[in-house]
This record gives C-alpha cells, sequence and structure tokens, in this order.
C-alpha cells in the first residue's frame, strides 16, 4: 500500500513531467507556426512580384496602345482634311 507521501511524490513527479510535455508541445506549435507564416509570406511575395510585373506591362502595353490609336486617329483627320480639300 502507498502512504500519502509516495502518493504526493508520485503526484509531483506526474505534475513536472505533464508541465515539461506542455512546455515542448507549445514550443513545437509556435515554431510550426513561425515556419507556416515564413512560407506564406513568402508565397505572397513571389505572387506579388510577379502580379506587379504583369501590371506594369499592362500599363506600359496600353500606354503603346493608345499611342498607335492617337497616330492612327492622326492620319485618318489628316486624310479627312485631304479628302474635304479636294471635294
Amino acid at each position: 500500500m502507498l502512504t500519502d507521501d509516495d502518493k504526493q511524490w508520485f503526484r509531483d513527479i506526474l505534475d513536472g513531467r505533464l508541465d515539461a510535455l506542455e512546455q515542448r508541445l507549445k514550443d513545437h506549435t509556435a515554431e510550426a507556426v513561425r515556419d507556416m507564416e515564413t512560407k506564406i509570406l513568402t508565397e505572397f511575395h513571389k505572387w506579388g512580384s510577379t502580379s506587379d510585373m504583369r501590371t506594369r506591362q499592362a500599363i506600359a502595353d496600353i500606354g503603346m496602345f493608345s499611342e498607335r490609336l492617337l497616330n492612327v486617329e492622326d492620319r485618318l483627320t489628316a486624310l479627312e482634311r485631304q479628302r474635304g480639300k479636294t471635294q
């Protein structure tokens, strides 16, 4: 039969082991969360960089298209003027 002192000793050992286990679980969870955050931020950065490049390219393409459209409009206006003078 266990004495009260033996029972208390056993409880103290279990409490210590449970506390250590809890701390290891907390540490492991915190490390896993940090790793996941790092991975997510890295992927968002990659996506943001490529998205930014695509946006800049689209803006440049629109600018070039606008220039070409203005050139076509200028040519059309010149043709309409010439046509008006000859009639």
